[in-house]
């Protein structure tokens, strides 16, 4: 049954092997449990051996009727208080935990088996009953104890990285507001040397001295365009110009030639942190493709359109030409959640109702995302 099951998910759903393990384990070893937990009342009432429910005729009608009315009930019960959709889905992100809950509910599926096995050596059929009873709740708790330790941990791990990824965005929008105090800085002096400077020009003008201010005005223009610093702009919108801000000096520092034309619309309904999360990851993907090839192959771009109702936005890299179709990105997947990128980004955008898609033009990796605006282009 559980091999029958496993084959069935795996190819009418096509989902992943160890989604098919879950699954499967998880129907299999509720219905086992249950079943195990209602032969047991029911030999407690009637005063009936185990043995004889289960190799009779009354083990069909327990087994398919009366079990599977109260797995239907346990479900219900469990996604409306305790394994709500939303806790199932931060369980399926992480693959590790997954693994645990299906490893742990196959073993103590193995364990109820083998102790139902007893029943056929004991002569004492009552205290075996009851033995096989507490062993049933036994197996259910722990079991229900490790899907909420396991789902409370994924959702840690996710409250940690919304952390971590608030804290990058802060320590981005600081480092953008430092970049332009230097900027201010820098154009405060311009302005006074600048009134200083056209003082100077106008007592010459008077004394009829032009060529002294041509002079002066070459020297300025000279000067001051060395040494005002220039503050390159990314993005209308002030978070996208910081996170661009802060991937261009990585960049820099890489030998990654980075160039970046962002407009955005603040209609999109976009939170802060899914701004966040969807350009870090796939500029993330982009920067880690780019450095495997050689400094003077490497180059990443960003660029928008406006399209009535939509915004564009497409960014693209060189990378190797190796890229992975399940994970649909340019990056290995042999570290953790590396990959990952592409799947986070298309889900959030699709939320919002939006497309992603991606292609490859020889040797670059593009990715182009559609979000939907409230407003049309004005004419």
């Amino acid at each position: 049954m559980l091999l029958v099951m496993f084959i069935s998910f795996k190819i009418i759903y096509k989902i992943s092997t160890t989604m098919a393990a879950y699954a499967s384990v998880r129907h299999v070893f509720y219905f086992y449990t249950v079943r195990a937990f209602v032969f047991c009342m029911y030999s407690l009432i009637t005063g009936m051996p185990i043995r004889y429910i289960a190799s009779g005729k009354m083990s069909d009608l327990i087994s398919f009727q009366t079990t599977c009315i109260f797995v239907i009930v346990l479900f219900i019960i469990l996604q409306k208080f305790s394994v709500t959709t939303s806790r199932i889905q931060a369980l399926f992100r992480n693959t590790d935990q997954v693994l645990f809950v299906t490893t742990m509910k196959l073993s103590l599926g193995f364990y109820l088996t083998i102790v139902s096995f007893g029943g056929r050596y004991t002569a004492n059929d009552q205290w075996f009953t009851l033995m096989y009873l507490f062993t049933c709740i036994v197996v259910m708790g722990v079991a229900a104890i490790v899907v909420a330790n396991s789902v409370r941990s994924c959702e840690a791990l996710e409250y940690e990285k919304q952390t971590v990824a608030l804290q990058k965005q802060l320590d981005m929008q600081v480092k953008h507001y430092k970049s332009y105090q230097v900027y201010t800085q820098s154009f405060r002096e311009f302005r006074h040397d600048y009134k200083n400077t056209l003082s100077t020009i106008n007592t010459l003008l008077r004394k009829n001295d032009y060529e002294t201010a041509i002079h002066i005005l070459d020297e300025m223009g000279v000067q001051m365009s060395d040494g005002l610093t220039t503050h390159p702009t990314y993005s209308n919108y002030g978070l996208l110009d910081a996170i661009m801000q802060e991937f261009a000096n990585t960049c820099t520092n890489d030998g990654i030639t980075f160039e970046c034309t962002l407009y955005w619309d603040e209609t999109i309904k976009l939170t802060e942190l899914e701004i966040v999360r969807i350009f870090t990851n796939l500029l993330k993907n982009a920067y880690e493709a780019a450095l495997l090839l050689p400094k003077e192959q490497r180059f990443v771009t960003v660029k928008s359109k406006l399209r009535d109702h939509w915004i564009d936005v497409m960014i693209s890299n060189r990378f190797d030409g190796i890229y992975h179709e399940d994970l649909e990105s340019t990056k290995t997947t042999d570290k953790g959640s590396r990959g990952l990128g592409f799947k986070i980004v298309r889900k959030t955008i699709e939320q919002l109702g939006g497309v992603t898609t991606w292609s490859v033009d020889d040797d670059v990796f593009k990715v182009v995302m559609n979000f939907p605006r409230e407003h049309p282009v004005e004419s």
